[in-house]
């Protein structure tokens, strides 16, 4: 059984290998409809030539075709985003072969947000301001959900991670 901590006015939940080694904390977001992650939670050290890198990398995944949207804030600010995908991510004890999120080159805005297309295939109970406990995790469902994104049509995590840090 995996465990969501209420801290008191929402929901978190450990996330492992979204980057290399490192445990991310995600909302767990019952309002949000999809998965989606801003640039600014991922960088630690986030520097002119980082913001630079990032414009590169996301004009470059704009011009070759990777799947793209534009997402809205609660503010009704809009941000664009590109489908990414990391493999062998855990999910507090889920283990995920495929996780694929929306990355947002933003970087002041910082959010890490587990939504709806993770959610609905959690068979979970809690009661008021209490934790949540996720009893089952319908993997196949996820799975054939994500089928028809095209790895191909997605951004690597490790390769966008990497265009980021680069020295070019």
């Amino acid at each position: 059984m995996t465990r969501v901590g209420y801290t008191g006015s929402d929901y978190r939940i450990d996330v492992r290998n979204v980057i290399k080694n490192r445990n991310l904390e995600f909302k767990f977001d019952t309002g949000a409809v999809s998965t989606f992650v801003t640039i600014g939670a991922l960088i630690r050290n986030d520097n002119e030539k980082i913001k630079a890198n990032v414009k590169r990398a996301f004009e470059y995944y704009e011009g070759i075709g990777k799947t793209k949207s534009v997402f809205h804030s609660a503010s009704n600010t809009e941000m664009p985003v590109f489908k990414v995908y990391a493999e062998n991510v855990m999910v507090g004890d889920i283990e995920m072969p495929f996780f694929y999120y929306w990355l947002s080159p933003v970087h002041d805005y910082k959010r890490l947000l587990l939504g709806d297309d993770f959610v609905k295939y959690c068979e979970f109970y809690h009661l008021p301001d209490e934790d949540i406990f996720i009893k089952d995790f319908k993997i196949d469902n996820y799975i054939n959900y994500n089928r028809n994104e095209k790895r191909s049509d997605c951004i690597s995590q490790n390769e966008i991670l990497e265009m980021i840090n680069s020295e070019q």
